[in-house]
């Protein structure tokens, strides 16, 4: 069974098997998540601590991985596919941040921008205003 290189088919990110694991060291344990030959089922293998040492579960089927995939996220095992998915979107949270940031700065000084030429036009319409006692536009 070669379990390095999956080809997924008609799975759903959410209920996509893969390497469900948790702690490090001796205190490491993962389940990895395989397809088998037939549709919907599945060969788990279940590691512990630093020796490499594996079970191997029978195939289960396709509701029997989806309770257990419930159950190891419930006890934190972190699923590598999943730590993949979070490191695009805080990438592209990143990313939608600086964006949004260069459209602020740009958006401020617009505003200034107008507010300046706004200012000069009051300015140069104060400019053409009555002097008392004169009578006459300057």
């Amino acid at each position: 069974m070669d379990a390095s290189n999956p080809a997924w088919q008609d799975e759903s990110p959410e209920d996509q098997p893969g390497l469900y694991s948790r702690g490090v060291g001796r205190a490491c344990e993962w389940w990895r998540v395989t397809p088998s030959g037939c549709a919907h089922m599945y060969p788990i293998e279940h590691g512990r601590g630093e020796r490499d040492e594996v079970d191997i579960d029978p195939v289960v089927d396709l509701d029997d991985i989806e309770a257990k995939l419930l159950k190891w996220r419930c006890e934190g095992y972190d699923c590598s596919t999943q730590r993949a998915d979070e490191v695009r979107a805080a990438q592209a949270g990143g990313a939608f941040a600086g964006a949004l940031r260069q459209a602020a700065a740009s958006a401020r000084a617009e505003r200034v921008e107008r507010a300046l030429v706004a200012a000069r036009r009051v300015q140069g319409n104060a400019t053409a205003t009555m002097r008392i006692g004169d009578g006459a536009m300057h």
